[in-house]
């Protein structure tokens, strides 16, 4: 419980709250899933916990794509701008980082895991531009 990740995870759950507020069941429970998943594989390391977070972790990044594309025109130029940009920031820090062994792959532990707290709350802001169309 003394990875930073385990406590960025916490930050899903102001997704899940935003969601809700806003009406969208969906995206509620797949953020409180997130969160769930998140929270288990930063406790217990495991292919189980991995592979779990990531099916769920997928799923939001396809439905929040689907909210996205289906409301792209109520959103102003700025909002889709950052939306976009956010989402290309943490394929970078993922996977150009797993390529090159930096960012969240840094071969210290403790970088990496920074980086990847870091990718929970620009993936978090991301959404919370999606969820909130108005």
């Amino acid at each position: 419980m003394n990875d930073v990740t385990f406590w960025s995870s916490f930050v899903f759950l102001t997704n899940a709250f935003a969601a809700f507020f806003y009406g969208d069941l969906v995206y509620t429970s797949l953020f409180y899933s997130l969160y769930l998943t998140s929270i288990f594989f930063h406790t217990e390391k495991n292919i189980i916990t991995f592979t779990l977070d990531q099916c769920v972790m997928f799923s939001v990044v396809f439905y929040g794509a689907y909210v996205f594309y289906t409301n792209i025109l109520k959103y102003s130029l700025v909002r889709v701008s950052l939306i976009i940009s956010t989402f290309l920031l943490t394929l970078f820090l993922f996977i150009y980082g797993y390529f090159t062994n930096s960012y969240c792959f840094d071969k210290d532990e403790y970088v990496g895991e920074k980086y990847h707290a870091l990718l929970h709350f620009i993936s978090s802001f991301g959404h919370h531009l999606i969820i909130s169309r108005l």
